[in-house]
């Protein structure tokens, strides 16, 4: 059993896991589905930059890298692109997942794969973080907590 289905419902398998604003409801079955899809190029401990809205991409992304044991840190798809672009240099996320329109900053990524408007990107060198075991998530402050 993964991680992440020891959490989602899996005596009802066809039963409403997930309605998005835009009324498109995915089942338990769809979201575990989509989330072992999305997991499988991810190695364990690596960074996840997640660029994006609250919406099913970045939930099932944002899944993937808890059953991988991938590091995350959601950024706003609103971000401006000098701060993200500082906030890459700085941290040299080896995955990304962005809005398509948001790609050209990460020029040297390449793609892994689609999801409605959003790509995963991967960094082609790879190198591997020294990220301590036990860190999960990432959180941004504004700097003043």
């Amino acid at each position: 059993m993964t991680k992440i289905q020891s959490v989602i419902n899996k005596q009802y398998p066809e039963h409403i896991a997930v309605i998005t604003e835009n009324g498109e409801s995915y089942t338990y079955r769809a979201l575990l589905d989509d989330v072992a899809n999305a997991a499988k190029p991810l190695q364990q401990k690596a960074l996840l930059f997640i660029i994006g809205n609250n919406d099913y991409p970045c939930l099932v992304h944002y899944l993937a890298a808890i059953e991988a044991d991938v590091v995350v840190l959601f950024l706003s798809a609103n971000m401006a692109t000098e701060q993200l672009e500082t906030l890459v240099c700085t941290y040299r996320p080896d995955y990304v997942l962005t809005k398509a329109e948001k790609a050209s900053i990460f020029s040297k990524y390449t793609v892994l794969s689609s999801q409605d408007q959003y790509q995963l990107l991967c960094d082609p060198l790879n190198k591997p973080h020294s990220l301590h075991p036990q860190l999960a998530f990432l959180a941004s402050t504004s700097g003043s907590t």
